[in-house]
């Protein structure tokens, strides 16, 4: 979805966490070598903090689903450092596309008055089966 945002001319900045952006190394890197306009940042996932195990910050990796609570608020803690990152941006991004499961970006866009697309993935799932 970057690409294809990326060649029609929109600057694109893609918020990761450090084992997310190594796990999708290999992409990063293709979109990086297509000299797109395409950014990437890195956000400390606050797993720990959240009473998840260390080396965790994606729910396919969590070692038992009983840790699925743990995971949403480590991810809602990612809000805070996001909105850091918003505050010393010299322009606004033109709007936020986030997955469901980060319904914390609602609040983000309503405070910095960003509109916000829901990118449902869930849904793919139920009509692959």
């Amino acid at each position: 979805m970057a690409k294809l945002f990326a060649n029609h001319g929109v600057k694109v900045t893609i918020v990761l966490t450090p084992l997310n952006a190594a796990r999708f190394n290999t992409i990063l890197e293709q979109a990086k070598a297509s000299n797109l306009n395409i950014e990437f940042i890195s956000l400390r996932f606050p797993g720990q903090e959240a009473g998840l195990p260390e080396g965790f910050e994606n729910m396919d990796a969590l070692p038992s689903l009983n840790l699925t609570l743990q995971f949403f608020a480590a991810s809602s803690m990612l809000q805070k450092p996001l909105e850091k990152w918003l505050e010393e941006l010299e322009s606004l991004p033109n709007c936020i596309i986030s997955d469901i499961c980060f319904p914390w970006t609602t609040e983000i866009g309503l405070n910095f008055k960003i509109p916000r697309l829901v990118f449902y993935t869930i849904m793919l799932l139920l009509f692959s089966v």
